[in-house]
This record gives structure tokens, sequence and C-alpha cells, in this order.
């Protein structure tokens, strides 16, 4: 049936209703976009059925659905029960916590809207939808037993606001959220925002509040997920499957059964929810706020591989436990605000939105409607934002494949690094499976591995031949020592085989997630300072003296040998509040710098408990006070005190002790309390033998005598890196 034929026949039973009931009711829009409306006129069933071959008697309410419906009940009929009733067990389904965000805005009150319509008509839902397609089954399908687990399910749905505190009328919100829940039988919880979340949002700055007060609502979602009582019982929300199917008609069934997405897009959804699964996130996230996303990443000028909107499912952190799903992606602000005028909901205006303060409301009123202007030269806003959508997730898609490639391939080059030099891989394999080709299964990763091991060994051999460079060979000597002593060392690059990538957007990848693996996520690098870097490798790959290339604030790259390292300067301030103390009145030692320390009295039963440094101190210190150190690393202006050595700098008595300045701040030292006076190194001798493989021995001295005149007392001490 055309769209003109049914807006003709529309607005004849409208006309014959108001004729003959004097009551005038509103059916908008064309066949699959439809409002959704509770009707009991059975002159408006036949009229509106006629064509559609449903027949029958009238029920006495039928719905019309209209796409944010439709949307919602793809995702719950297509992953989340399927997943439910798979884990059925006897008939009794396991349910699992449904936890809808909503702020009281327009969006988050049509899901609010829509999922009650769905819990209060189940019955009706089940019954209108293709279940032999969804568990892809041919035997006859137990409709009560999929009610059964929809209705646990819909029992176990938690609406959740979230008060940042920085607006004064959110009462208003909350009083909505909770009158509509009461409607529908949910439970509402309110989260407050902490202080420190709370003095973010009133400062001027709107980028560190934003990402802020993500990762609290995100930790909400988690402890909520995993603390909320899990309702087994289906009775108390709603009647049984026989009622409830026949409290409302769906009208046009093709509706709900029709495929809104394609196979490839629900394959990968599906794999998301599987039976490690605790709990789903439902978002109202729209078309609207997937274009923002994108305009937003095209400013900050994000690399390619992050040039990408928001995903319509995906999970909450790298546990892989909470599924984060937002059906409306797809349907713009105007068809969520239809819906919600349609069904007679209420909602609250965000005062914060038209805040010029946050760069996202300055897109969304200054940046979109130009954009549509200009890429469409449709009237219809609607039409032209979708259109515009559309573009952005086909950018979206490639950007996403561009960081599958990217990832499998720095995993690979980093597992190649790993295993040819015995080191740790600190990069996470790809989270994708591999996809087979031809109908061939698809290949195992280790094949991938020794396939790329294979290609990497020979790309070095072609281009340096096949010795190991001597510098690289004598700084993978020294990180083994410093991990047999017991230290965690950071994570190096090593250049000469970081340049036999051929594909510069890898290496710049590899470059870039390196420095992020030791910085953090939240660091912004500019990629013009890491392609000057590049550069400069390029030209002199083996340094024999350090260089430093700086980052933001006050980190930086060293550079020596072929090994790259993320460093910082240090000093001789240390914060007594970042230390761990031993006292035993003769002698007290502080901890610092992420090192965790035993220290003991000596004992006989010491000395077969592997490495350790046994240091010999006098009872009393420089001056006659008790003996007090500091277990800590080398900072820049320490010194040796060596009567025998011409220049006392600690990092220059290791550099003649061949061990590298780059990994100088990776060696602990045992230090006079506030002072730049080292008293040993841990594991190296100030002569040779310079490198312990038997436990330690050192005895303090503040002066020839010092010894002989206070006594000494031994102590048995064990640094591990935290």
């Amino acid at each position: 049936m055309s769209s003109w034929t049914w807006i003709f026949q529309s607005v004849f039973c409208l006309l014959a209703l108001r004729s003959y009931e004097g009551v005038a009711y509103r059916v908008t829009g064309v066949p699959n976009t439809l409002n959704l409306s509770i009707r009991n006129q059975r002159q408006l069933w036949y009229s509106l059925t006629a064509n559609e071959g449903v027949g029958g008697t009238p029920p006495s309410q039928y719905l019309v659905v209209q796409p944010p419906l439709k949307a919602l009940w793809d995702v719950i009929s297509e992953y989340v029960v399927p997943l439910c009733h798979s884990e059925s067990n006897d008939g009794k389904a396991k349910p699992l916590p449904i936890l809808l965000s909503c702020s009281g805005g327009q969006d988050s009150m049509a899901m609010l809207h829509a999922l009650g319509l769905i819990k209060r008509y189940a019955g009706s839902f089940v019954r209108s939808s293709p279940w032999g397609r969804i568990f892809g089954e041919k035997d006859a399908v137990d409709y009560e037993l999929i009610h059964q687990t929809l209705r646990k399910l819909l029992a176990n749905v938690h609406v959740v606001y979230f008060d940042h505190r920085v607006r004064d009328d959110t009462s208003k919100d909350i009083d909505i959220i909770r009158s509509v829940c009461s409607d529908y039988g949910f439970d509402f919880t309110v989260e407050a925002a902490s202080a420190s979340i709370v003095d973010l949002g009133r400062g001027e700055s709107s980028g560190n509040f934003q990402g802020a007060a993500r990762e609290w609502r995100r930790d909400v979602y988690k402890r909520l997920i995993i603390e909320l009582p899990i309702v087994d019982s289906a009775a108390s929300s709603g009647d049984g499957y026989d009622g409830s199917a026949e409290s409302a008609q769906i009208f046009n069934r093709n509706v709900l059964t029709r495929e809104s997405d394609s196979l490839l897009d629900k394959h990968v959804d599906r794999a998301h929810f599987h039976r490690g699964i605790r709990g789903v996130v439902l978002l109202a996230h729209h078309a609207n706020d997937n274009v923002e996303t994108f305009v937003f990443k095209l400013l900050r000028g994000v690399h390619v591989s992050n040039l990408s909107g928001i995903e319509r499912i995906c999970y909450l952190d790298d546990d892989k436990d909470i599924v984060i799903a937002r059906p409306y992606l797809r349907l713009t602000k105007a068809e969520l605000g239809s819906f919600l005028e349609n069904v007679g909901g209420t909602y609250c205006e965000d005062s914060s939105n038209s805040s010029s303060k946050y760069l996202r409301n300055r897109i969304r009123r200054a940046v979109v409607p130009e954009l549509l202007k200009a890429t469409s030269n449709d009237n219809n806003v609607d039409t032209s934002l979708k259109g515009l959508d559309k573009r952005f997730c086909t950018i979206s898609a490639q950007s996403r494949a561009v960081k599958k490639f990217l990832d499998l391939d720095t995993y690979m080059f980093s597992k190649y690094v790993a295993t040819k030099y015995n080191l740790p891989n600190r990069v996470m394999p790809p989270q994708e499976p591999h996809v087979g080709v031809g109908g061939h299964a698809a290949t195992d990763l280790s094949h991938l591995e020794e396939a790329y091991s294979t290609f990497y060994s020979r790309m070095y051999a072609v281009t340096y031949g096949n010795t190991v460079c001597e510098k690289t060979r004598r700084y993978i000597r020294t990180l083994q020592f410093l991990r047999n002593l017991g230290f965690n060392t950071k994570e190096v690059l090593l250049i000469r085989e970081w340049l036999l990538v051929q594909s510069e957007l890898t290496r710049q990848d590899i470059l870039y997630k390196f420095i992020l693996r030791e910085l953090g996520n939240d660091l912004q690098l500019d990629y013009s300072a890491l392609e000057r870097i590049s550069l400069a490798w390029f030209d002199n790959p083996v340094s024999d003296m350090p260089k430093m290339h700086s980052l933001r604030g006050d980190r930086a790259m060293c550079h020596q040998g072929s090994m790259v390292k993320i460093c910082r300067p240090t000093s001789s301030a240390i914060p007594a509040s970042e230390c761990e103390v031993y006292d035993d009145g003769r002698c007290s030692f502080r901890v610092f710098d992420n090192f965790t320390a035993t220290v003991t009295p000596y004992s006989a039963a010491d000395a077969d408990s592997g490495f350790h440094l046994k240091l010999s101190v006098p009872h009393e210190g420089a001056g006659g006070r008790p003996a007090a150190y500091d277990i800590r690393k080398l900072r820049d202006d320490d010194i040796v005190p060596c009567d025998t050595l011409w220049n006392r700098k600690a990092a220059s008595v290791l550099a003649k002790m061949n061990f590298p300045h780059i990994l100088k701040d990776e060696l602990p030292v045992v230090a006079v309390r506030d002072s730049n006076q080292v008293v040993c190194f841990y594991g190296v001798n100030v002569l040779a033998p310079y490198y312990v493989n038997a436990p330690q021995h050192v005895t303090v001295s503040f002066g020839k005598d010092a010894a002989a005149s206070r006594g000494i007392t031994v102590y048995y001490i064990r640094v591990t890196g935290k």
C-alpha cells in the first residue's frame, strides 16, 4: 500500500470518527513509522486493517508501533531475551539486571516510556515477534515460556538518575522520573556526585569535569549491576501469557518482524551478549548525538583510527561482563520527541544544554545546522540529518577497520620483539576474532604470530645481517639482570626493530601506544611531534650518548643505543607522605618510588634466601645521631662517597660500570636520609666485579674508626618493585 493511499485512508477515518463519535484521533506518518497509540474504536480498527488481512474481531486495544518502540524491542528481543532464554534450566530462565540511565530529558524519557509499554503489553510483543528466526528453530515456539523469560527480565529493570550537583533544578527531573517509574512499576535510584566532581563542574573548564563525570557514571553502572538484587520471579511484573497476549493487538505485525539491521551488524552486536554477561545498561543516545560526536572528534584532530561515532553495542570496560546498548542511535531527536508527545509523556530540559561553556553545545547550536545546510538540499531537517549520519557512519566503519588492522599489527610486532629478546609483551592480543576466508576456518592466533615473526626475522636479516647490535645485546642483558633481581622494569622500544615496520601508519601507532601505556590514556599527544621524533630516529637509530625527546609536562623519551624508554627528571626532594618506614631504634629506613622493601636484623637463615643486600650499619650515624637511610631511585644530583673515584657523581659511576644511563632509574639505591649521598647501589658494586649474583654485602662507614668505636648492626634488605 502506497504512502498516499495510507494518508488518504487515515484522513477519511478521522473525518468519519469525528462525524459519528464526536472524537478526534491523531494517526500520523506512514506505514512502519507510526506513532504509538492505544485505541478502542471499532470503526477505526476495521478501516485501518481492511488492506492488512488481519480480519477477525478487533481487540479492546491495539498498538501502532513507532520507531522508538521498535528499536528498543529489537535490542531486547534479538539479544537479551535469547541470552536469558538459552540460560534456562528446566524451564527456569535466569534474568539479567537491566539498568536504564535516565536524565529526565526528552530522549531518556522516551526510552523509559517505551520500556514501560513493552512491560505493560509484554504478551502482545511476544506473540507478534518472529521467535523462530531469532532462535533459529524450525519447531513450534513456546510463547508462554518466552513470555515468562521477558517478564523476569522486565522485573529486573532499574532506572538510575545521576545528580551531578551543578544545577539547582534537578528535583524536577527526579520527580518526573519517579512518577513514571511508579506508573510502570520500575525501581528508581538517585546517585549524587562526589564533592571533587562538583568542584570540577563549577570551574571554568569543562573537559576535566566531563571526563570525571563519565568515569563516575561508569563506576556506578558497574556497582549497581553487581549489587542490585535479582528478582527471579515474573509474578510481580504482570499477568500470565494468556491474559497479557490479548491485552493489546500489535497493528501491522510487519513492523516488528521486518529486519532493521544488516545480518553482519546483528552478528557483531550479538557477539557481545555471551554467557558471562552480568547485566545490560540502556542509554538513549540518538543520531543527533552521533553526528555531534563525530564533529567533536574532527575538531579535536583525533587519529584516523579513532575517527568514529558512538557504538550501538559495546562493553562497559575491559572486563567484558556488562554491555552498553544504545537502541536509538539511528533515530533522530525529533522522532523521539514525536513518540514522547504521542504517549503523553513529559520531560525536563537540562539548563546546562544551553551553556556555551561546553564545546558539544556550541557544535550542536552553531556547527551542525550549517553542516546540514551545506550537505543537503532537503528542507526536512530530519532527512538531512539522517543523510549526514549515514555518511559519518560509513567513515566510522572505515575507522574501526583501520583500528582493527593497527591493533593486530601492533600486537604482532610487540610479540616478535618480546619473543626474540625474552621480554614481557605488554600489548594485549586483538579483541575481535579473525575471520575465515572462502568458507575456511579462521586462522589460529598462534599461527599468525609465527608467520609475523618469520617475516620480521627475515626483514632484520636482510636489513642488518644476522647479528644483533652489541649495544642492544648489552642493554637487554641489563634488563634481564634487573628483572632477575625482582624489578618490574619499564617497557622499552627497540628502534632498529621498529624501523623494520614498512607502514608509517603502523609505526606511528606502535610509538603512540607505547607512550600511552606508560603515561596513561589521558595524555594528549601531537602527532606532528611523533613524526618529528620518528625522522630523528631514521637519521640516527643508534645513539652512544643519551638523547632526550620532550613530551608533555615533565615527561620525556630517553634514547640511548637503539633503545627508547619513558623517563622523567628526578631530584632529591622526597615527600614524606609517600614512604614506608622501618625503625628499630638504632636505624631507620624509608622506602620510596614504587619500591617495596623487607628490612629485618640479619640472621643465619637469611644467607640462603636468594639475592638480598647484607648491610652493616654503625649504631650511630654522622654527628652521633641514629643512622637513617632512604631506599629510592637514583637522582640526577646523587654522589657516591668513595675516595678512590675521581668523579663521584653516581650516574657517571654507573656509566663506568657499563650500566646504561637509560636504565638508571630502574635501579634502587640506599642513600643517607634527606641527602644526595648514595651508600650503595642495590645489586651493583661500586668496584669490580660490578654485577652481583650472590648476596651483596656492604658496610657503611662515616670515618676510618667509625665501625670500631660505635659497633655495628647487620640488616637483611630485599627490595622489589610494586
